[in-house]
Protein backbone atom coordinates (compact mmCIF):
# COMPACT_ATOMS: atom_id res chain seq x y z
CA UNK A 1 0.00 0.00 0.00
CA UNK A 2 1.27 3.46 -0.83
CA UNK A 3 2.46 5.32 2.23
CA UNK A 4 0.77 8.44 0.86
CA UNK A 5 -2.63 6.85 1.35
CA UNK A 6 -1.67 5.81 4.87
CA UNK A 7 -0.60 9.40 5.57
CA UNK A 8 -3.96 10.60 4.29
CA UNK A 9 -5.78 8.36 6.76
CA UNK A 10 -3.64 9.74 9.57
CA UNK A 11 -4.49 13.30 8.53
CA UNK A 12 -8.18 12.40 8.50
CA UNK A 13 -8.14 11.77 12.27
CA UNK A 14 -8.43 15.47 13.26
CA UNK A 15 -10.80 16.03 10.32
CA UNK A 16 -13.20 13.40 11.66
CA UNK A 17 -13.23 15.07 15.06
CA UNK A 18 -13.78 18.60 13.77
CA UNK A 19 -17.62 18.32 13.92
CA UNK A 20 -17.32 17.66 17.67
CA UNK A 21 -17.19 21.43 18.17
CA UNK A 22 -20.69 21.70 16.68
CA UNK A 23 -22.44 18.32 17.06
CA UNK A 24 -20.59 16.82 20.01
CA UNK A 25 -19.44 18.02 23.37
CA UNK A 26 -16.65 20.56 23.05
CA UNK A 27 -13.37 18.61 23.19
CA UNK A 28 -11.83 20.85 25.85
CA UNK A 29 -8.15 20.71 26.89
CA UNK A 30 -8.07 16.96 27.64
CA UNK A 31 -9.81 16.12 24.39
CA UNK A 32 -7.55 18.36 22.33
CA UNK A 33 -4.42 16.92 23.94
CA UNK A 34 -5.62 13.36 23.29
CA UNK A 35 -6.49 14.24 19.71
CA UNK A 36 -3.01 15.71 19.19
CA UNK A 37 -1.36 12.64 20.72
CA UNK A 38 -3.50 10.30 18.60
CA UNK A 39 -2.53 12.24 15.45
CA UNK A 40 1.14 12.13 16.44
CA UNK A 41 0.89 8.39 17.09
CA UNK A 42 -0.67 7.84 13.65
CA UNK A 43 2.13 9.86 12.04
CA UNK A 44 4.67 7.72 13.92
CA UNK A 45 3.03 4.60 12.47
CA UNK A 46 3.29 6.10 8.99
CA UNK A 47 6.96 6.86 9.63
CA UNK A 48 7.54 3.26 10.71
CA UNK A 49 5.88 2.10 7.51
CA UNK A 50 8.83 3.59 5.63
CA UNK A 51 10.75 0.70 7.16
CA UNK A 52 8.36 -2.24 6.89
CA UNK A 53 11.01 -4.56 8.33
CA UNK A 54 10.61 -2.83 11.70
CA UNK A 55 6.84 -3.30 11.68
CA UNK A 56 7.32 -6.90 10.56
CA UNK A 57 9.49 -7.58 13.61
CA UNK A 58 6.89 -5.96 15.86
CA UNK A 59 4.13 -8.00 14.20
CA UNK A 60 6.01 -11.27 14.71
CA UNK A 61 6.62 -10.42 18.36
CA UNK A 62 2.94 -9.62 18.89
CA UNK A 63 1.79 -12.78 17.14
CA UNK A 64 3.82 -14.91 19.51
CA UNK A 65 2.09 -13.27 22.47
CA UNK A 66 -1.48 -13.32 21.17
CA UNK A 67 -2.98 -15.39 24.00
CA UNK A 68 -1.22 -13.50 26.85
CA UNK A 69 -2.17 -10.15 25.30
CA UNK A 70 -5.83 -11.13 24.99
CA UNK A 71 -5.91 -12.47 28.55
CA UNK A 72 -4.08 -9.39 29.81
CA UNK A 73 -6.50 -7.03 28.06
CA UNK A 74 -9.46 -8.92 29.53
CA UNK A 75 -7.94 -8.87 33.03
CA UNK A 76 -7.10 -5.17 32.89
CA UNK A 77 -10.54 -4.26 31.57
CA UNK A 78 -12.38 -6.35 34.16
CA UNK A 79 -10.20 -5.07 37.00
CA UNK A 80 -10.59 -1.43 35.98
CA UNK A 81 -14.34 -1.63 35.34
CA UNK A 82 -15.10 -3.48 38.57
CA UNK A 83 -12.95 -1.08 40.62
CA UNK A 84 -14.67 1.98 39.13
CA UNK A 85 -18.14 0.47 39.50
CA UNK A 86 -17.57 -0.50 43.14
CA UNK A 87 -16.27 2.97 43.89
CA UNK A 88 -19.38 4.47 42.29
CA UNK A 89 -21.58 2.27 44.46
CA UNK A 90 -19.62 3.21 47.56
CA UNK A 91 -20.23 6.89 46.76
CA UNK A 92 -23.92 6.29 45.97
CA UNK A 93 -23.59 7.44 42.37
CA UNK A 94 -26.35 6.88 39.84
CA UNK A 95 -26.80 3.13 39.18
CA UNK A 96 -30.56 2.43 39.17
CA UNK A 97 -30.37 -0.49 36.73
CA UNK A 98 -27.83 -2.23 38.95
CA UNK A 99 -30.31 -2.01 41.80
CA UNK A 100 -33.15 -3.17 39.56
CA UNK A 101 -31.37 -6.25 38.21
CA UNK A 102 -29.88 -7.09 41.61
CA UNK A 103 -33.33 -6.99 43.20
CA UNK A 104 -34.71 -9.06 40.32
CA UNK A 105 -31.96 -11.67 40.76
CA UNK A 106 -32.47 -11.73 44.54
CA UNK A 107 -36.21 -12.20 44.04
CA UNK A 108 -35.68 -15.40 42.02
CA UNK A 109 -33.95 -16.89 45.05
CA UNK A 110 -37.02 -16.01 47.11
CA UNK A 111 -39.74 -17.40 44.90
CA UNK A 112 -40.54 -14.40 42.69
CA UNK A 113 -40.27 -14.41 38.87
CA UNK A 114 -37.30 -12.05 38.32
CA UNK A 115 -39.30 -9.28 40.00
CA UNK A 116 -38.51 -5.77 41.19
CA UNK A 117 -40.47 -2.79 42.46
CA UNK A 118 -38.99 -0.12 40.19
CA UNK A 119 -40.98 -1.27 37.18
CA UNK A 120 -44.30 -0.97 38.99
CA UNK A 121 -46.37 2.05 39.94
CA UNK A 122 -47.83 0.81 43.19
CA UNK A 123 -44.81 -0.64 44.99
CA UNK A 124 -45.74 -4.25 44.31
CA UNK A 125 -43.10 -6.56 42.77
CA UNK A 126 -43.46 -6.90 39.01
CA UNK A 127 -41.52 -9.28 36.80
CA UNK A 128 -38.91 -7.72 34.55
CA UNK A 129 -39.81 -10.41 32.04
CA UNK A 130 -42.93 -8.37 31.26
CA UNK A 131 -40.67 -5.52 30.10
CA UNK A 132 -37.87 -7.54 28.48
CA UNK A 133 -37.74 -11.32 28.30
CA UNK A 134 -34.26 -12.17 29.62
CA UNK A 135 -34.10 -15.81 30.79
CA UNK A 136 -30.38 -16.02 29.92
CA UNK A 137 -29.65 -13.71 32.86
CA UNK A 138 -30.91 -16.41 35.21
CA UNK A 139 -27.48 -18.05 34.90
CA UNK A 140 -26.27 -15.39 37.34
CA UNK A 141 -28.67 -16.57 40.04
CA UNK A 142 -26.48 -19.36 41.52
CA UNK A 143 -23.57 -16.94 41.85
CA UNK A 144 -25.84 -14.40 43.54
CA UNK A 145 -26.96 -17.11 45.93
CA UNK A 146 -23.34 -17.68 46.96
CA UNK A 147 -22.61 -13.96 47.33
CA UNK A 148 -25.80 -11.86 47.41
CA UNK A 149 -24.32 -8.52 46.44
CA UNK A 150 -24.53 -6.31 43.31
CA UNK A 151 -20.79 -6.91 42.87
CA UNK A 152 -21.69 -10.30 41.34
CA UNK A 153 -23.55 -8.58 38.52
CA UNK A 154 -20.77 -6.01 38.11
CA UNK A 155 -18.09 -8.68 37.70
CA UNK A 156 -20.26 -10.75 35.33
CA UNK A 157 -21.00 -7.72 33.17
CA UNK A 158 -17.36 -6.61 32.95
CA UNK A 159 -16.26 -10.13 32.06
CA UNK A 160 -18.95 -10.46 29.38
CA UNK A 161 -17.97 -7.16 27.73
CA UNK A 162 -14.25 -7.99 27.84
CA UNK A 163 -14.75 -11.48 26.39
CA UNK A 164 -16.21 -9.94 23.22
CA UNK A 165 -12.65 -9.44 21.95
CA UNK A 166 -12.10 -13.23 21.79
CA UNK A 167 -14.63 -14.06 19.03
CA UNK A 168 -13.71 -10.79 17.30
CA UNK A 169 -10.07 -11.84 17.21
CA UNK A 170 -10.97 -15.21 15.71
CA UNK A 171 -13.20 -13.47 13.15
CA UNK A 172 -10.48 -11.08 12.01
CA UNK A 173 -7.52 -13.44 12.02
CA UNK A 174 -9.07 -15.33 9.11
CA UNK A 175 -8.78 -12.18 7.02
CA UNK A 176 -5.59 -10.47 8.22
CA UNK A 177 -2.35 -11.49 9.94
CA UNK A 178 -2.71 -12.26 13.62
CA UNK A 179 -0.95 -9.13 14.90
CA UNK A 180 -3.42 -6.87 13.10
CA UNK A 181 -6.35 -9.02 14.25
CA UNK A 182 -5.10 -8.78 17.82
CA UNK A 183 -4.71 -4.98 17.80
CA UNK A 184 -8.09 -4.54 16.07
CA UNK A 185 -9.91 -6.79 18.54
CA UNK A 186 -8.45 -5.03 21.58
CA UNK A 187 -9.45 -1.70 19.98
CA UNK A 188 -13.08 -2.73 20.52
CA UNK A 189 -12.60 -2.08 24.26
CA UNK A 190 -11.59 1.50 23.42
CA UNK A 191 -14.89 2.22 21.65
CA UNK A 192 -16.57 4.49 24.25
CA UNK A 193 -19.66 2.41 24.95
CA UNK A 194 -17.41 -0.59 25.62
CA UNK A 195 -14.74 1.37 27.46
CA UNK A 196 -17.12 2.78 30.05
CA UNK A 197 -20.23 0.62 29.74
CA UNK A 198 -19.31 -1.94 32.38
CA UNK A 199 -18.29 0.69 34.92
CA UNK A 200 -21.28 3.03 34.86
CA UNK A 201 -24.28 0.86 35.67
CA UNK A 202 -25.68 -2.56 34.76
CA UNK A 203 -27.62 -3.43 31.62
CA UNK A 204 -28.65 -6.64 29.92
CA UNK A 205 -27.29 -5.40 26.57
CA UNK A 206 -23.75 -5.74 27.92
CA UNK A 207 -24.03 -9.52 27.52
CA UNK A 208 -24.93 -9.35 23.84
CA UNK A 209 -21.66 -8.40 22.05
CA UNK A 210 -19.81 -11.57 23.05
CA UNK A 211 -22.80 -13.78 22.18
CA UNK A 212 -23.53 -12.05 18.87
CA UNK A 213 -19.89 -11.99 17.79
CA UNK A 214 -19.57 -15.66 18.71
CA UNK A 215 -22.70 -16.32 16.64
CA UNK A 216 -21.13 -14.42 13.74
CA UNK A 217 -17.93 -16.45 14.05
CA UNK A 218 -19.89 -19.71 14.08
CA UNK A 219 -21.92 -18.56 11.08
CA UNK A 220 -18.83 -17.67 9.04
CA UNK A 221 -17.24 -21.02 9.90
CA UNK A 222 -20.44 -23.05 9.44
CA UNK A 223 -20.37 -24.36 13.01
CA UNK A 224 -24.13 -24.78 13.24
CA UNK A 225 -24.23 -26.32 16.70
CA UNK A 226 -22.25 -23.46 18.18
CA UNK A 227 -24.27 -20.94 16.18
CA UNK A 228 -27.52 -22.29 17.61
CA UNK A 229 -26.15 -22.21 21.15
CA UNK A 230 -24.85 -18.64 20.95
CA UNK A 231 -27.85 -17.34 19.01
CA UNK A 232 -30.40 -18.80 21.46
CA UNK A 233 -28.40 -17.45 24.41
CA UNK A 234 -28.44 -13.99 22.79
CA UNK A 235 -32.17 -14.22 22.11
CA UNK A 236 -32.63 -14.99 25.80
CA UNK A 237 -31.02 -11.71 26.80
CA UNK A 238 -33.45 -9.45 24.96
CA UNK A 239 -36.33 -10.25 22.67
CA UNK A 240 -35.35 -7.60 20.09
CA UNK A 241 -32.26 -9.69 19.23
CA UNK A 242 -34.68 -11.56 17.02
CA UNK A 243 -34.55 -8.61 14.62
CA UNK A 244 -30.75 -8.74 14.67
CA UNK A 245 -30.88 -12.42 13.70
CA UNK A 246 -33.22 -11.52 10.86
CA UNK A 247 -30.58 -9.10 9.58
CA UNK A 248 -27.88 -11.76 10.05
CA UNK A 249 -29.96 -14.01 7.80
CA UNK A 250 -29.53 -11.48 4.99
CA UNK A 251 -25.82 -11.28 5.78
CA UNK A 252 -25.59 -15.08 5.60
CA UNK A 253 -27.26 -15.08 2.19
CA UNK A 254 -24.91 -12.39 0.85
CA UNK A 255 -21.93 -14.35 2.18
CA UNK A 256 -22.92 -17.30 0.02
CA UNK A 257 -24.54 -19.56 2.63
CA UNK A 258 -27.68 -19.84 0.53
CA UNK A 259 -31.35 -19.90 1.39
CA UNK A 260 -31.04 -23.23 3.25
CA UNK A 261 -29.10 -21.36 5.95
CA UNK A 262 -30.60 -17.87 5.68
CA UNK A 263 -34.27 -18.90 5.91
CA UNK A 264 -33.97 -20.91 9.19
CA UNK A 265 -32.02 -18.04 10.79
CA UNK A 266 -34.67 -15.57 9.64
CA UNK A 267 -37.45 -17.82 10.95
CA UNK A 268 -35.73 -18.32 14.31
CA UNK A 269 -35.25 -14.59 14.85
CA UNK A 270 -38.72 -13.45 13.80
CA UNK A 271 -40.54 -16.34 15.49
CA UNK A 272 -38.76 -15.70 18.80
CA UNK A 273 -39.50 -11.98 18.60
CA UNK A 274 -43.20 -12.53 17.92
CA UNK A 275 -43.66 -15.26 20.53
CA UNK A 276 -41.77 -13.32 23.19
CA UNK A 277 -43.64 -10.05 22.67
CA UNK A 278 -47.09 -11.45 21.96
CA UNK A 279 -47.29 -14.52 24.20
CA UNK A 280 -44.51 -14.75 26.78
CA UNK A 281 -44.06 -11.21 28.06
CA UNK A 282 -47.80 -10.55 28.58
CA UNK A 283 -47.98 -13.66 30.80
CA UNK A 284 -45.55 -12.03 33.23
CA UNK A 285 -47.48 -8.76 33.33
CA UNK A 286 -49.25 -7.60 36.47
CA UNK A 287 -51.72 -4.83 37.19
CA UNK A 288 -49.18 -2.55 38.78
CA UNK A 289 -46.57 -2.65 36.00
CA UNK A 290 -45.16 0.65 34.82
CA UNK A 291 -46.00 -0.27 31.21
CA UNK A 292 -48.51 -2.60 29.65
CA UNK A 293 -46.64 -5.10 27.44
CA UNK A 294 -49.55 -4.97 25.01
CA UNK A 295 -48.89 -1.24 24.60
CA UNK A 296 -45.10 -1.47 24.62
CA UNK A 297 -44.86 -0.87 20.89
CA UNK A 298 -47.19 2.13 21.05
CA UNK A 299 -45.09 3.69 23.81
CA UNK A 300 -42.02 3.59 21.57
CA UNK A 301 -43.41 4.08 18.06
CA UNK A 302 -46.89 5.47 18.58
CA UNK A 303 -46.09 8.51 16.48
CA UNK A 304 -45.93 6.22 13.42
CA UNK A 305 -48.74 3.76 14.21
CA UNK A 306 -50.22 1.62 16.97
CA UNK A 307 -49.07 -1.73 15.51
CA UNK A 308 -45.90 -2.74 13.62
CA UNK A 309 -47.81 -2.91 10.33
CA UNK A 310 -49.56 0.41 10.92
CA UNK A 311 -46.25 2.02 11.86
CA UNK A 312 -44.56 0.68 8.74
CA UNK A 313 -47.49 1.87 6.66
CA UNK A 314 -47.34 5.27 8.31
CA UNK A 315 -43.65 5.62 7.52
CA UNK A 316 -44.14 4.56 3.91
CA UNK A 317 -47.12 6.89 3.52
CA UNK A 318 -45.28 9.86 4.99
CA UNK A 319 -41.65 9.60 3.84
CA UNK A 320 -41.14 13.35 4.16
CA UNK A 321 -42.05 13.18 7.85
CA UNK A 322 -39.58 10.32 8.33
CA UNK A 323 -36.83 12.28 6.60
CA UNK A 324 -37.55 15.34 8.73
CA UNK A 325 -37.42 13.15 11.85
CA UNK A 326 -34.07 11.66 10.85
CA UNK A 327 -32.59 15.05 9.92
CA UNK A 328 -33.38 16.71 13.23
CA UNK A 329 -30.29 17.97 15.00
CA UNK A 330 -30.87 15.43 17.78
CA UNK A 331 -30.78 12.54 15.29
CA UNK A 332 -27.82 13.89 13.31
CA UNK A 333 -25.88 14.46 16.52
CA UNK A 334 -26.64 10.93 17.65
CA UNK A 335 -25.49 9.45 14.35
CA UNK A 336 -22.26 11.43 14.41
CA UNK A 337 -21.36 10.64 18.02
CA UNK A 338 -22.27 6.99 17.51
CA UNK A 339 -19.93 6.60 14.55
CA UNK A 340 -17.27 9.13 15.54
CA UNK A 341 -14.80 6.47 16.78
CA UNK A 342 -15.16 4.68 13.42
CA UNK A 343 -15.46 7.56 10.93
CA UNK A 344 -11.87 7.09 9.80
CA UNK A 345 -13.01 3.86 8.11
CA UNK A 346 -16.78 4.16 7.66
CA UNK A 347 -18.37 0.77 8.31
CA UNK A 348 -20.87 0.88 5.46
CA UNK A 349 -18.49 -0.92 3.12
CA UNK A 350 -18.91 -4.33 4.73
CA UNK A 351 -22.02 -6.53 4.71
CA UNK A 352 -21.85 -7.26 8.46
CA UNK A 353 -23.06 -3.73 9.11
CA UNK A 354 -26.53 -4.99 8.09
CA UNK A 355 -26.86 -6.54 11.56
CA UNK A 356 -26.48 -3.06 13.07
CA UNK A 357 -29.39 -1.56 11.15
CA UNK A 358 -32.37 -2.94 13.17
CA UNK A 359 -31.01 -1.52 16.42
CA UNK A 360 -30.03 1.75 14.77
CA UNK A 361 -33.49 2.11 13.20
CA UNK A 362 -35.21 1.41 16.53
CA UNK A 363 -33.12 4.05 18.28
CA UNK A 364 -33.57 6.67 15.57
CA UNK A 365 -37.31 6.18 15.09
CA UNK A 366 -38.26 5.70 18.74
CA UNK A 367 -40.23 8.35 20.55
CA UNK A 368 -37.90 7.97 23.54
CA UNK A 369 -35.08 10.52 23.30
CA UNK A 370 -32.88 8.58 25.76
CA UNK A 371 -32.54 5.79 23.19
CA UNK A 372 -30.52 8.20 21.05
CA UNK A 373 -27.71 8.52 23.56
CA UNK A 374 -24.53 6.97 22.06
CA UNK A 375 -23.14 6.19 25.51
CA UNK A 376 -26.19 4.25 26.72
CA UNK A 377 -26.63 0.49 26.24
CA UNK A 378 -29.27 0.82 23.53
CA UNK A 379 -26.42 1.67 21.15
CA UNK A 380 -24.27 -1.33 22.07
CA UNK A 381 -25.63 -3.75 19.47
CA UNK A 382 -25.33 -1.31 16.53
CA UNK A 383 -21.81 -0.35 17.60
CA UNK A 384 -20.79 -4.00 17.92
CA UNK A 385 -21.46 -4.68 14.25
CA UNK A 386 -20.38 -1.25 13.04
CA UNK A 387 -17.04 -1.85 14.79
CA UNK A 388 -16.55 -5.22 13.07
CA UNK A 389 -17.46 -3.68 9.72
CA UNK A 390 -15.08 -0.74 10.17
CA UNK A 391 -12.21 -3.03 11.15
CA UNK A 392 -12.83 -5.20 8.12
CA UNK A 393 -12.89 -2.12 5.87
CA UNK A 394 -9.62 -0.90 7.39
CA UNK A 395 -7.82 -4.20 6.89
CA UNK A 396 -9.21 -4.80 3.41
CA UNK A 397 -6.08 -3.22 1.93
CA UNK A 398 -3.76 -5.91 3.25
CA UNK A 399 -4.57 -8.66 0.69
CA UNK A 400 -3.59 -6.19 -2.04
CA UNK A 401 -0.08 -5.82 -0.70
CA UNK A 402 2.81 -8.20 -1.38
CA UNK A 403 2.97 -11.18 0.95
CA UNK A 404 6.27 -9.96 2.39
CA UNK A 405 4.68 -6.63 3.39
CA UNK A 406 1.25 -7.86 4.44
CA UNK A 407 1.94 -8.24 8.17
CA UNK A 408 3.49 -4.75 8.39
CA UNK A 409 0.74 -3.07 6.37
CA UNK A 410 -2.09 -4.75 8.29
CA UNK A 411 -0.53 -3.87 11.64
CA UNK A 412 -0.07 -0.26 10.55
CA UNK A 413 -3.72 0.01 9.54
CA UNK A 414 -4.88 -1.56 12.81
CA UNK A 415 -2.77 0.90 14.80
CA UNK A 416 -4.23 3.84 12.86
CA UNK A 417 -7.73 2.56 13.65
CA UNK A 418 -6.76 2.45 17.32
CA UNK A 419 -5.38 5.99 17.12
CA UNK A 420 -8.60 7.21 15.54
CA UNK A 421 -10.70 5.67 18.28
CA UNK A 422 -8.78 6.86 21.36
CA UNK A 423 -9.91 10.53 21.29
CA UNK A 424 -13.54 9.40 21.47
CA UNK A 425 -12.68 7.29 24.51
CA UNK A 426 -11.38 10.35 26.34
CA UNK A 427 -14.18 12.62 25.12
CA UNK A 428 -16.72 10.14 26.50
CA UNK A 429 -15.32 9.79 30.03
CA UNK A 430 -18.41 9.74 32.27
CA UNK A 431 -18.73 12.86 34.37
CA UNK A 432 -19.39 12.60 38.07
CA UNK A 433 -22.96 13.31 39.06
CA UNK A 434 -23.18 16.83 40.43
CA UNK A 435 -25.73 16.04 43.12
CA UNK A 436 -24.85 13.05 45.30
CA UNK A 437 -25.96 12.27 48.85
CA UNK A 438 -23.12 12.65 51.36
CA UNK A 439 -21.44 9.28 51.61
CA UNK A 440 -21.29 9.13 55.42
CA UNK A 441 -24.93 10.12 55.87
CA UNK A 442 -26.14 7.69 53.20
CA UNK A 443 -24.09 4.80 54.59
CA UNK A 444 -25.39 5.47 58.10
CA UNK A 445 -28.98 5.62 56.87
CA UNK A 446 -28.60 2.29 55.06
CA UNK A 447 -27.54 0.63 58.32
CA UNK A 448 -30.79 1.72 59.98
CA UNK A 449 -32.94 -0.28 57.56
CA UNK A 450 -33.79 -3.79 58.83
CA UNK A 451 -32.69 -6.66 56.60
CA UNK A 452 -35.21 -7.55 53.83
CA UNK A 453 -37.74 -5.08 55.26
CA UNK A 454 -39.70 -2.81 52.94
CA UNK A 455 -38.09 0.59 52.58
CA UNK A 456 -38.78 3.89 50.87
CA UNK A 457 -35.55 5.72 50.02
CA UNK A 458 -33.79 7.85 47.38
CA UNK A 459 -32.90 5.99 44.20
CA UNK A 460 -29.21 6.58 44.94
CA UNK A 461 -29.53 4.03 47.76
CA UNK A 462 -31.11 1.35 45.56
CA UNK A 463 -28.01 -0.85 44.99
CA UNK A 464 -27.26 -0.79 48.71
CA UNK A 465 -30.84 -1.80 49.63
CA UNK A 466 -31.74 -4.06 46.71
CA UNK A 467 -31.92 -7.40 48.54
CA UNK A 468 -35.53 -7.14 49.60
CA UNK A 469 -38.95 -7.66 48.12
CA UNK A 470 -39.93 -4.00 48.41
CA UNK A 471 -37.68 -1.03 47.66
CA UNK A 472 -39.60 2.07 46.62
CA UNK A 473 -38.98 5.71 45.79
CA UNK A 474 -41.09 8.45 44.30
CA UNK A 475 -40.82 6.99 40.79
CA UNK A 476 -42.34 3.66 41.83
CA UNK A 477 -45.04 4.80 44.25
CA UNK A 478 -45.58 8.49 43.50
CA UNK A 479 -48.72 10.08 44.96
CA UNK A 480 -49.59 6.90 46.88
CA UNK A 481 -47.17 8.09 49.58
CA UNK A 482 -49.61 10.86 50.43
CA UNK A 483 -51.87 8.20 51.97
CA UNK A 484 -50.95 7.62 55.62
CA UNK A 485 -52.29 4.06 55.48
CA UNK A 486 -50.05 3.28 52.51
CA UNK A 487 -46.98 4.70 54.28
CA UNK A 488 -47.44 2.21 57.11
CA UNK A 489 -46.06 -0.57 54.88
CA UNK A 490 -42.56 0.85 55.42
CA UNK A 491 -40.70 0.35 58.72
CA UNK A 492 -38.21 3.01 57.56
CA UNK A 493 -38.62 5.98 55.20
CA UNK A 494 -35.51 7.83 54.05
CA UNK A 495 -35.91 11.21 52.35
CA UNK A 496 -33.50 13.54 50.59
CA UNK A 497 -35.31 16.89 50.27
CA UNK A 498 -32.45 18.50 48.35
CA UNK A 499 -31.78 15.43 46.26
CA UNK A 500 -31.66 14.53 42.62
CA UNK A 501 -33.21 16.09 40.65
CA UNK A 502 -32.42 19.29 42.59
CA UNK A 503 -35.10 21.87 43.06
CA UNK A 504 -38.03 19.44 43.07
CA UNK A 505 -40.19 19.29 46.17
CA UNK A 506 -41.25 15.65 46.02
CA UNK A 507 -39.38 14.47 49.12
CA UNK A 508 -39.83 17.84 50.82
CA UNK A 509 -43.60 17.57 50.48
CA UNK A 510 -43.48 14.04 51.89
CA UNK A 511 -41.31 15.25 54.77
CA UNK A 512 -43.95 17.83 55.65
CA UNK A 513 -46.55 15.06 55.75
CA UNK A 514 -44.39 12.85 57.97
CA UNK A 515 -43.91 15.67 60.47
CA UNK A 516 -47.60 15.38 61.26
CA UNK A 517 -47.87 11.60 60.92
CA UNK A 518 -48.18 10.11 64.41
CA UNK A 519 -47.24 6.72 63.02
CA UNK A 520 -43.62 7.78 62.39
CA UNK A 521 -40.86 9.33 64.43
CA UNK A 522 -37.86 11.20 63.03
CA UNK A 523 -34.32 10.00 63.80
CA UNK A 524 -31.78 12.84 63.89
CA UNK A 525 -28.15 12.66 62.81
CA UNK A 526 -28.40 11.82 59.09
CA UNK A 527 -28.48 15.31 57.60
CA UNK A 528 -29.09 16.21 54.79
CA UNK A 529 -31.08 12.96 54.71
CA UNK A 530 -34.20 12.61 56.80
CA UNK A 531 -34.86 9.23 58.40
CA UNK A 532 -38.29 8.31 59.77
CA UNK A 533 -39.05 5.08 61.63
CA UNK A 534 -42.50 3.62 62.10
CA UNK A 535 -43.60 3.67 65.73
Amino acid sequence: MRRGRMLLWAILIPVCYAPSFVLGSHPGPAGLITLALAFAFALLVVALAVRPAELDRIARAIEGLAAPILLGAIAVYVGFSVAVALQRIAHFEHAPMLGLFSQSTWSVLHGLPFANTQESIDGTPGSHFAIHFSPTLLVLTPFYALFPHPAVLIVAQALAVALAIVPLYHLLRDEVPRAAALVSSVTLLAVPIFAWGAARDFHDSSFLPVLLLASLWALDHRRWGWFTLFAVAALGVREDVGLVLAALALYAFLRGHGLRVAVPILALGLLWFVLATKLVMPRFASAGMIIDPHRFFVAMFGQWGDTPLHALGGMLAHPVAVVHWLLRKESVRYGYLLLRPLLLFPPFGNAVMLAALPGLAINLLSGYAFMRAPDLPYSMIPLTFFSVAAMRVATRVSPRTPTTRRAATSLAMALIVLAGCLPSTVLSIPSREPNLPPRAAAAAAVKVVPEVAAVYAPLALYPALCNREDFDDWESTGPLMKDAAFRKRYPVIILWPDGDPPGESRDRALADLLKHDSGFVARPGFEPLLVYERR
